[in-house]
C-alpha cells in the first residue's frame, strides 16, 4: 500500500462573502481554492487549481444539461433520487473542523438543511461537510442524514460530481476498476466498487473518487462530458444518523492517482 502525503500543517483559510445576491464561502489551502454556493442548491462551484475550475458548473445562473434540469452542477448534494429536490431547500452554512480517527484535522464548510418541502423526507435533517487540509488537492466529503422523527428511513444520499479536468468536459475519460469509457457523443453507465476516476485524455489531469460504499456510478453525458455520481441508501433509525464519506482527489495524471486508492474508507 503506498504511503500518501495528504498536506501539511499549512492553514486552511475560509471566507464568506455575497456575490450576485448568493452567498459564497470559498476554502483555501494552499494548493487549491474551492468555492461552496449555499444558495445554489447547497453545491461546490468551483474546484480551482492553478487558476483553472476543474468542476463544471452554471453558477450563477442555473441552467439545463441535457434531459436534467435545473441543472446546477459542480459537485451537488443528493437527498433521495438524483437529481433530489434539495434545491427547493435553504442551505444554512458555517465553518468546521474535525479530527479523524488518525488526528489529522480537516477544515472546511458544513452546509445544513431541514427537509421541508420534499412531503417523502420530511424531518431529516441533511448536512454535506466540504473538507480539506493544508496545501493538499484532496477534499473529504461527507454526506449526513439525521432523523428527528420516531420513524424509520431508508433514503439515499451523496452527490453528483460534475467534472471537466483541466477546464475540459469534452475531453473525459472516465475509469474505474470495472472498466473504461473514452469520450463519446453516446450516454451510458458503468458502476464501479472501488474507485472512479475521470482524466483528461489530452493533459492527463485526472479526478480520483475514493468512498466507504461501492456505490459509484461512472457516467457518460455525451457531449455533455462525463461525470462521476455517488450515492448509496442508508438506514437511520429512530432519532438516528448515517453519513457516506468519500475522498475526492486531483492528481496530475493517472499513475499517480492510483496510489489514492488507499484512502478507501
Amino acid at each position: 500500500m503506498p504511503l500518501i502525503r495528504l498536506g501539511n500543517q499549512k492553514k486552511v483559510r475560509i471566507k464568506e462573502k455575497i456575490t450576485n445576491n448568493n452567498s459564497i464561502f470559498t476554502i483555501s489551502n494552499g494548493a487549491i481554492e474551492l468555492v461552496v454556493a449555499p444558495d445554489f442548491a447547497g453545491s461546490v462551484v468551483e474546484f480551482r487549481e492553478k487558476g483553472v475550475n476543474h468542476l463544471f458548473s452554471s453558477f450563477p445562473e442555473v441552467g439545463t444539461l441535457s434531459w436534467h434540469s435545473p441543472f446546477y452542477g459542480g459537485i451537488q448534494p443528493v437527498c433521495g433520487e438524483f437529481p433530489g429536490r434539495l434545491h427547493n431547500e435553504k442551505f444554512r452554512a458555517s465553518s468546521v473542523a474535525s479530527i479523524d480517527k488518525y488526528n489529522i484535522k480537516w477544515s472546511g464548510v458544513r452546509q445544513t438543511v431541514k427537509i421541508k418541502n420534499d412531503k417523502n423526507l420530511r424531518g431529516l435533517i441533511f448536512e454535506f461537510d466540504i473538507l480539506t487540509v493544508g496545501n493538499s488537492k484532496t477534499v473529504k466529503l461527507i454526506a449526513r442524514v439525521k432523523n428527528t422523527t420516531s420513524a424509520t428511513w431508508n433514503p439515499k444520499i451523496g452527490f453528483m460530481c460534475f467534472l471537466q479536468p483541466d477546464g475540459f468536459k469534452n475531453k473525459t475519460i472516465l475509469f474505474g476498476d470495472k472498466g473504461r469509457i473514452k469520450p463519446t457523443k453516446r450516454e451510458c453507465l458503468m458502476p464501479a466498487n472501488k474507485f472512479g476516476a475521470a482524466m483528461n485524455a489530452t493533459t492527463g489531469k485526472t479526478f480520483i473518487l475514493v468512498g466507504d460504499r461501492p456505490n459509484l456510478q461512472l457516467e457518460s453525458w455525451g457531449e455533455e462530458g462525463g461525470h462521476i455520481n455517488y450515492q448509496r441508501k442508508c438506514f437511520v433509525g429512530n432519532r438516528g444518523v448515517s453519513e457516506v464519506v468519500s475522498y475526492l482527489t486531483l492528481a496530475d495524471n493517472e499513475e499517480e492517482s492510483l496510489n489514492y486508492i488507499a484512502l478507501k474508507v
